[in-house]
């Protein structure tokens, strides 16, 4: 029982060895799940009621990939994170736009 929130894509080459900034948003009051990159939001789909849970509970997974997909399609394959994650967080309460954006400016203060 699961269900993937796709985005579209967000990367190029031109952006190798550039530090990101990405976020996903689960919401279950909204029934959206929205992602972010540096700030601003690239997709957001509603959640259906056949995959809607008021609690989210996060079970055993990988940081960074995805070493067991469940399908055994091409275009569904293993996906390998090649670079390093300076931070996770993962919060108890769904943030909006504006708290993704600041969120994002704040990290940047030491970048600049």
């Amino acid at each position: 029982f699961h269900r993937v929130y796709y985005s579209p894509p967000i990367w190029d080459k031109s952006m190798s060895g550039q530090w990101m900034h990405l976020a996903s948003v689960f919401d279950p009051a909204s029934r959206h799940v929205s992602h972010y990159a540096n700030g601003k939001r690239v997709a957001s789909q509603e959640i259906v009621d056949e995959y809607l849970i008021e609690q989210l509970r996060i079970g055993n997974g990988e940081i960074g990939n995805w070493g067991q997909p469940f399908r055994e399609t091409p275009w569904f394959a293993i996906r390998n994170l090649n670079g390093r994650i300076d931070e996770l967080a993962i919060l108890n309460s769904a943030l909006g736009d504006e708290e993704i954006e600041t969120l994002y400016q704040d990290s940047q203060a030491g970048r600049r």
